[in-house]
C-alpha cells in the first residue's frame, strides 16, 4: 500500500473495487467528453480489464475509507509488436473528489510503476478543451505532441483531442 496524503492511500486495484470503477466510469460517460464510450460499464468487464494480459501495469486506485475515489491504468498503445513498449494512461476521478490532485497522484505512482518494466513511452489523449487533465500531465513531465481536430462526437458536438507523451526512457 503506498500511501498519497493523510488519509488518503493508493493502492494495487481488488476484484472487490470494480463496482466502485464503474460507477465513477459510468458518471464520466454520462457527464463528460472524458471518455467517447456511450453506454455504461458492468463489474464483469473491469474485472476482465484488471486482470487482462494486455495491461502492461496493475489497474491502482486511490482510497480513503474504503471508498474508492479515482483508479488510472495503462494499456497496450497499438497492437503490432513494434509498439509494445508504448502505453496509453488513463485516470478518471469521482466527481466529488474533483479538484484534490487525485489525478496527479495516481499518475506519478504510475509512472514510477510503469518505469520499472520495458515501457519506453507513455501516451495519454486528453479531450479539449481540459486544463484540469493537461495541467497534471504537464507538472508529470508529458510533453504535448499534438491534436486530432473534431475525432470525437458526443453531446451533439465534435470533440478536439490532443495527445501528450513521456519518455521513460530505455530498459
Amino acid at each position: 500500500m503506498i500511501s498519497a496524503n493523510s488519509g488518503l492511500s493508493i493502492r494495487v486495484a481488488l476484484a472487490e473495487d470494480a463496482k466502485q470503477i464503474v460507477k465513477i466510469y459510468d458518471w464520466c460517460i454520462e457527464h463528460t467528453t472524458a471518455t467517447f464510450k456511450k453506454l455504461a460499464g458492468s463489474r464483469e468487464e473491469i474485472l476482465r480489464r484488471i486482470k487482462s494480459p494486455e495491461s502492461d501495469s496493475s489497474w491502482l486506485v486511490a482510497h480513503e475509507d474504503g471508498k474508492v475515489l479515482a483508479y488510472a491504468y495503462a494499456t497496450q498503445w497499438k497492437s503490432r509488436p513494434a509498439y509494445h513498449q508504448s502505453v496509453e494512461t488513463n485516470v478518471y476521478v469521482k466527481h466529488s473528489a474533483f479538484g484534490q490532485g487525485l489525478d496527479e497522484s495516481l499518475m506519478r505512482v504510475l509512472i514510477d510503476d510503469l518505469a520499472d518494466k520495458p515501457i519506453h513511452v507513455l501516451i495519454v489523449g486528453i479531450t479539449l478543451p481540459n486544463l484540469a487533465s493537461i495541467a497534471p500531465h504537464g507538472k508529470l513531465g508529458f510533453s504535448n505532441i499534438g491534436k486530432f481536430n473534431e475525432v470525437g462526437y458526443k453531446f451533439g458536438k465534435y470533440i478536439n483531442v490532443g495527445y501528450c507523451q513521456l519518455i521513460l526512457g530505455s530498459k
